[in-house]
């Protein structure tokens, strides 16, 4: 008995850690980084918002570096999984939509925005 109670507990444990673990950081730059980069680290960052997001799976987290997001692939993106997405810093990281759309449409997720300025939304 007390085996069986030894491996059920240790399989809620590996189900717990590999749950856990599959959580993923997804990193953006405006300037130095590019659509085809995988995105799992500064040095290989995506360049913009929505292929970040098309890329994230439910849970995971995007890091955006200071400077301005512009353009189709940083505005109107529709949010449908659970995410947050965070700026480096509140003053240097902008989305300007540029008075032709708006940042963000979140279905009904969790959604977490932090340290990120939007701008010209309409």
């Amino acid at each position: 008995m007390k085996g069986h109670l030894f491996a059920i507990t240790a399989l809620a444990v590996v189900l717990i850690l590999s749950g856990a673990a599959s959580a993923a950081d997804i990193y953006v730059n405006s300037t130095g980084g590019s659509d085809d980069n995988d995105g799992l680290s500064w040095a290989a960052a995506k360049a913009t918002i929505r292929n970040a997001t098309l890329s994230a799976s439910s849970g995971d987290s995007i890091f955006l570096a200071d400077g301005e997001y512009t353009g189709d692939d940083n505005r109107d993106i529709t949010i449908d999984r659970n995410l947050s997405i965070t700026g480096q810093s509140t003053n240097g990281t902008v989305i300007d939509c540029g008075f032709l759309g708006r940042a963000f449409y979140v279905g009904d997720v969790s959604f977490t925005l932090r340290n990120i300025t939007v701008k010209h939304g309409t």
